[in-house]
């Protein structure tokens, strides 16, 4: 009799045991299945992306033969030549439209974008700072000019300054790529410094609190690395819903 249970006991274990693999070896299937579609997926939004970019090179070209002297066209050649994936080709048309606008911050930071795909950051580093002091170059500017002419008709206003620089084009992309480049070069104080002013101009822009946050924590900040985290979080999730 205990053979007889012994020997049940043994089958009911194994055919548990068959079960059991098939399950896991179903399941993992299932999960690469699920992990190559999302791959061809993404590789296809890929294709697209750049076929849409040789698109849109070819139709540039045409209208850059028409208007050679063009900053503007040749800015966004070098936009499509970087997402078709030719970042040289972007540097020759970005570097040329640079030679025509050397005074709109919005250049260098696309000269900059592509030296830091390049992995030059140097000279990365080096746009993303001109771009930075080209535009507190025109605030200052702005400040002053409104400055005069109002207080001409003897009725100046604080606030109407102020108005005036935040209608300027804020360059966030090169405080937050040059706050990326100091976080990498392990200088947080540089960090903070630069983002504290990138705050001020553009409070709603989540990935200076992001790097807020990094550089806290290199600083060892805990309080200050959560609270710039939370906000973050806060701001990316708003952004979400909206």
């Amino acid at each position: 009799m205990n053979k007889k249970y012994i020997f049940i006991f043994s089958i009911t274990t194994v055919c548990i045991a068959i079960m059991c693999g098939v399950w896991f070896a179903w399941s993992s299937f299932e999960n690469k299945k699920t992990e190559v579609t999302t791959d061809t997926i993404s590789v296809h939004k890929d294709d697209a992306r750049v076929q849409k970019a040789k698109e849109n090179i070819r139709m540039l070209q045409e209208s850059l033969a028409k208007n050679p002297q063009s900053p503007e066209i040749k800015r966004s050649l070098s936009r499509a030549f970087f997402l078709s994936g030719d970042s040289e080709q972007a540097q020759y048309y970005i570097t040329e439209a640079l030679t025509q606008k050397s005074d709109d911050p919005q250049y260098y930071i696309d000269l900059g974008v592509i030296y830091v795909a390049q992995n030059e950051i140097l000279k990365a580093e080096e746009q993303f700072l001109k771009a930075i002091s080209l535009f507190r170059e025109k605030g200052k500017t702005s400040q002053e000019n409104t400055f005069y002419s109002v207080s001409s008709k003897g009725d100046i206003s604080m606030t109407k300054q102020a108005v005036i620089f935040e209608k300027l084009s804020i360059p966030v992309v090169a405080y937050a790529r040059l706050a990326d480049i100091y976080l990498r070069q392990n200088k947080p104080q540089e960090v903070i410094a630069l983002l504290e002013e990138g705050v001020t101009l553009s409070p709603q822009y989540p990935d200076f609190y992001k790097i807020l946050s990094q550089a806290y924590q290199q600083l060892h900040d805990v309080e200050n690395e959560s609270k710039n985290q939370k906000i973050f979080e806060k701001l990316t999730s708003f952004n979400t819903r909206s």
